[in-house]
């Protein structure tokens, strides 16, 4: 019996942002999409996941409307993960229900799957730290 398990982290970003592009381009849920019409949207997931947008000057990461509503959507499931408990996850019920530290782990986990997906960021890491 195979197991399948719940998308996590970036995986969720990544779903949120090709179901935003596909409702606003198609009108249609990415799932109910044509092959054609997922091989271009997934070919501008990706170019827009590893572009660099982070500004060295100003020590600032920008990120496309698309990712902050993704983030958001993204703290959603976290929040309701580690308050309610999900036993897929092995996260039991109220492991963690501060919403300022709630914010601050979607946080990391969107910063940690930013620096291994963007063109540049392990590099940039590595020489300022």
């Amino acid at each position: 019996m195979a197991l399948t398990l719940p998308p996590i982290g970036q995986q969720i970003i990544c779903i949120a942002i090709l179901n935003d592009w596909s409702r606003k381009d198609f009108s249609n849920d990415y799932d109910n999409l044509t092959s054609e019409q997922k091989a271009g949207l997934r070919q501008r997931l990706q170019d827009t996941v590893r572009k660099n947008n982070y500004d060295e000057a100003t020590g600032r990461l920008s990120i496309e409307s698309v990712r902050a509503r993704a983030f958001e959507d993204n703290l959603k499931h976290y929040t309701e993960v580690f308050t309610n408990g999900k036993t897929v996850y092995a996260v039991q019920r109220n492991a963690q229900t501060d919403p300022a530290k709630l914010r601050q782990l979607n946080a990391f986990f969107f910063w940690t799957s930013w620096a291994s997906a963007t063109i540049g960021a392990v590099a940039l890491l590595a020489v300022k730290h």
